[in-house]
């Protein structure tokens, strides 16, 4: 048992060392899309303040890259 959870981690960590360049480009463009949302509003379409609980609440309206994120995190 001990020798194939070794086996597992060699495997691993030469699977993340031979794509290690993809593996940040995924978070690269999400802070990119993050900091231009003003112009394209892909990641958040919006935004408004509700207030009918008594209590202030930011509700945020999500775009259709939000959506594809979440998506594929739940997918993979």
């Amino acid at each position: 048992m001990v020798f194939i959870c070794i086996g597992i981690l060699r495997v691993r960590k030469e699977f993340i060392r031979k794509y290690q360049k993809e593996f940040f480009i995924m978070p690269f463009l999400i802070i990119l899309l993050m900091l231009t949302n003003s112009s394209h509003g892909m990641y958040f379409s919006g935004y408004y303040l509700d207030v009918s609980r008594g209590f202030p609440l930011l509700v945020l309206i999500h775009g259709p890259f939000f959506s594809g994120y979440f998506i594929s995190i739940l997918l993979f």
